[in-house]
């Protein structure tokens, strides 16, 4: 303990001047951020080297899709029902006050056996169609919504 007391009162006064030198020196050289981030025209040259197996890997997946011809999308399910004199009209009632209320986003109305069932706006990712589910839940226009997938034929676009 008193070894701890004599040093810290006699050699961190000698040491203190020294690593302010250093840290006033550090303070003037560049950033290593600031360097490669900086962006001067004409300089440096980028090469990628690529095994060729990521190549022959792109080109497979390529070939396996090229048949294909759905694609995967987020909706938000607006009504299903399937009351057989109801719910085709009620069906049609949420396809039109959707219409009505986002303009913007497709909305489609599907009979799947047994129900009738409408979809509201198509996405590529989940976060987009929970964007809109958000703002129609805000309404509470639609009871049963729901985000959900799908596969729409891509070539019908």
């Amino acid at each position: 303990m008193l070894h701890r007391l004599i040093f810290k009162l006699l050699v961190l006064p000698l040491l203190l001047p020294a690593f302010q030198n250093i840290l006033a020196q550090e303070s003037h050289r560049p950033r290593v951020i600031q360097i490669v981030t900086a962006q001067t025209q004409g300089e440096g040259k980028v090469e990628i080297y690529q095994d060729k197996k990521v190549e022959e890997l792109q080109n497979r997946y390529i070939s396996s899709n090229a048949n294909k011809k759905t694609i995967t999308v987020y909706t938000l399910r607006l009504y299903s029902g399937s009351t057989q004199g109801e719910a085709l009209v009620q069906a049609n009632n949420a396809r039109n006050k959707f219409k009505l209320l986002y303009p913007e986003y497709d909305v489609t109305k599907r009979y799947e056996n047994p129900n009738w069932k409408v979809y509201g706006g198509y996405f590529r990712n989940k976060t987009d169609a929970f964007r809109l589910f958000k703002k129609v839940k805000a309404q509470g226009q639609f009871k049963g919504l729901f985000i959900t997938t799908m596969q729409i034929d891509y070539t019908k676009l």
